[in-house]
């Protein structure tokens, strides 16, 4: 009993490097039973049945179950392929036979990448905090490092960040990558010896064709920043008091500028805002920044109470966000009270009750 080559169902040619989730494949020599013992397939030291055996080839899903939830866990495993005897009275099984070991590299799988934060160098180049998050948990003593390659550049820009042990185990980890240059970048995540693959796309349906590798990717760039203010139509701006005076017949103008890492106003910045009345109404705005990198977004108060302003996007070609630099960029309260409260209406006077006429007075005669 010999193995000889473990590979993904999905592709022979990435030898021992395989995904979880997908079939593996076994090749080698005597790998059947011809006397009725059963077949497992061994990974570190657990046993499975395999779904398909034939004397030059096993095959068994890396699927939980079988296997457990911790086997999803990135990294070095060790496969064998070994046959159950029964022996003995009452009869029992036991190991029999047993294959030679191979490894198996678990790739780990980069489920998302965000960029915490961002700094520019006087070299011109970045540097850079991303939390990569991974689909399955990194234990705290396993050797992790962030491997990035330009983009679509066959003889581009490379590097690597190795990061040191945690004090326990996570699948988000926090890279601090230093002096990287301007440039979209292929990401992958090394953990161990395991590295994870890269998305594929063909050039065209041919099985001989080029492939063109998609990603996942991480863009670093010039960055953009956001702040918001407001004042009331033709009035003051007045950004420090807890509660916003406004007068009914005024809209009040807010204001959401941008500015790049130099704190250079940026124009023609697509903003999308979505605006939340007192009253549970919502309204979406959108526009471009001016050439001072700007974009005012209007508030017709219908009452006091709070207002929440939230930015849901900032897009500009060749810039990223940097929203943990961005002031109040997740969202804004506006709390507006009128400061001219309505006159309460007089009662009507009540008419005083008509005058009783006096009695006309009789005049003296003259007369004796």
């Amino acid at each position: 009993m010999k193995i000889t080559k473990l590979f993904s169902q999905k592709d022979e040619n990435e030898s021992g490097n395989i995904e979880f989730g997908q079939d593996v494949m076994i090749t080698g020599e005597s790998l059947s039973s011809v006397t009725g013992e059963a077949i497992k397939v061994r990974v570190n030291n657990i046993d499975i049945l395999p779904t398909e055996v034939r004397d030059t080839k096993v095959r068994f899903p890396l699927t939980a179950p079988p296997f457990p939830e911790s086997m999803k866990q990135a990294g070095l495993y060790q496969v064998q392929v070994l046959r159950e005897v029964t022996t003995g009275e009452p009869p029992r099984a036991h190991v029999g036979p047993i294959s030679n070991t191979l490894p198996l590299l678990l790739r780990p799988q980069i489920k998302n990448i965000e960029i915490k934060a961002i700094s520019v160098l006087s070299s011109g180049e970045f540097d850079v905090e991303a939390a990569v998050e991974f689909e399955s948990q990194v234990g705290a003593r396993q050797r992790v490092t962030l491997l990035l390659n330009e983009f679509e550049k066959k003889s581009g820009t490379a590097y690597s960040f190795p990061i040191p042990f945690r004090e326990s185990s996570g699948n988000i980890l926090i890279f601090r990558l230093g002096r990287v240059k301007k440039g979209v970048y292929l990401l992958r995540g090394r953990i161990d010896e395991a590295v994870s693959a890269l998305q594929e796309e063909a050039t065209s349906g041919e099985a001989t064709a080029a492939i063109r590798y998609m990603g996942p990717l991480l863009v670093i760039s010039p960055f953009m920043r956001v702040s918001i203010s407001w004042k009331q139509e033709r009035g003051r701006l007045n950004e420090e008091e807890d509660e916003i005076p406004w007068e009914a017949d005024k809209k009040v103008r807010v204001n959401i500028t941008v500015r790049d890492q130099d704190q250079m106003k940026l124009e023609n910045v697509e903003v999308l805002g979505k605006l939340e009345s007192p009253n549970g109404n919502c309204i979406t705005q959108t526009g471009v920044t001016n050439v001072k990198g700007s974009i005012l977004f209007s508030i017709d108060p219908d009452g006091n109470g709070t207002y929440k302003l939230t930015v849901l996007e900032v897009n500009r070609e060749g810039f990223i966000l940097d929203k943990k630099a961005s002031e109040l960029f997740a969202s804004h309260e506006f709390h507006f009270k009128n400061p001219h409260k309505p006159k309460t209406p007089k009662p009507p006077k009540t008419p005083k009750p008509p005058k009783t006429p006096k009695p006309p007075k009789h005049r003296k005669s003259g007369r004796g």
